[in-house]
C-alpha cells in the first residue's frame, strides 16, 4: 500500500505540472487549481489509508535463518536486504526473531511457547519487574507465570520439544501489552495461535543451541 500510494502521488504531480505548462499560467487562480486538486487528492488518499486497520496495511517479511553466533549482525543484515529488495519510502520496519519451543509446567505437562525478540519491545508493553537486558533474560505474561508457577527471579526451561534438553531463561519481569491494535502487534508471528503467550527476550539469547535457528522477521 505504501508503494502504491507513493507512486500515485508522484504520477499526479507530473500530470499537474504538464497541465500548468500547457496553460502558460493564464491566471493565478487557474494555475493554482491543478495543485489544489493534487493536494486535496493526496490528503484524501492519506486519510483513507489511515482509516484502514493496521493489520490490513502492514507487510510482514519472514525468513527461517541461522544467527551464526551473532544475532544482532544477522538481524541487521536481514533488515538491510529487505530494504534493498523491497523499497517502501516512508515505511518503518521492526526487526525481530522468533523460535517455536516447548516448556513444561510443574505437573509435567508440556506446552508450546514461542521465544521472541523484537526491536522496541519494552516501549510497547507495561512491565512489572524489569525489562530483559542480557542474554537469557525473559519477560512473560501473568497467565504464563501462573501456569508455570514462576515469578521474577525464577527460571523457565525451554526446549525444541518435550524430550529436548531445557535451555534456562531467567524471568526478569511480567509484561502486559498496552495497545494490541497498533501496527507493532499485528505480525501473527508474535501472537498466540496455540499454546502459551510468547516469552520475550533480547537478541543475544538467540546464540547457539536450538535458539540459534529462529525465524527472522521484518
Amino acid at each position: 500500500m505504501f508503494t502504491i500510494l507513493w507512486g500515485a502521488v508522484r504520477s499526479r504531480a507530473a500530470q499537474a505540472c504538464a497541465l500548468l505548462v500547457l496553460t502558460a499560467l493564464p491566471a493565478a487562480v487557474a494555475a493554482a487549481a491543478p495543485w489544489y486538486a493534487l493536494t486535496a487528492t493526496a490528503h484524501a488518499s492519506a486519510g483513507v489509508v489511515a482509516g484502514v486497520p493496521a493489520a490490513e496495511r502492514t507487510l510482514y517479511v519472514h525468513r527461517p535463518g541461522d544467527t551464526g553466533g551473532d544475532p544482532d549482525a544477522a538481524l541487521r543484515a536481514f533488515g538491510a536486504s529487505v530494504r534493498r529488495d523491497l523499497p517502501m519510502p516512508g515505511a518503518d520496519g521492526v526487526l525481530g526473531l522468533s523460535r517455536a519451543m516447548s516448556t513444561t509446567d510443574p505437573a509435567g505437562t508440556p506446552d508450546k511457547v514461542n521465544v521472541d525478540y523484537r526491536d522496541g519491545f519494552c516501549a510497547h508493553v507495561r512491565i512489572t519487574g524489569s525489562c530483559p537486558a542480557v542474554a537469557g533474560d525473559a519477560a512473560i505474561t501473568a497467565p504464563v507465570a501462573r501456569r508455570l508457577g514462576v515469578r521474577p527471579g525464577g527460571t523457565i526451561g525451554v526446549a525444541v520439544n518435550s524430550e529436548g534438553v531445557p535451555i534456562p531463561l531467567r524471568v526478569t519481569g511480567i509484561y502486559t501489552i498496552g495497545d494490541a491494535s497498533t501496527g507493532y502487534w499485528t505480525d501473527p508471528l508474535f501472537k498466540v495461535e496455540s499454546g502459551l503467550d510468547p516469552i520475550f527476550t533480547v537478541a543475544p539469547t538467540f546464540t547457539g543451541t536450538a535458539l540459534g535457528q529462529p525465524v527472522l522477521a521484518w
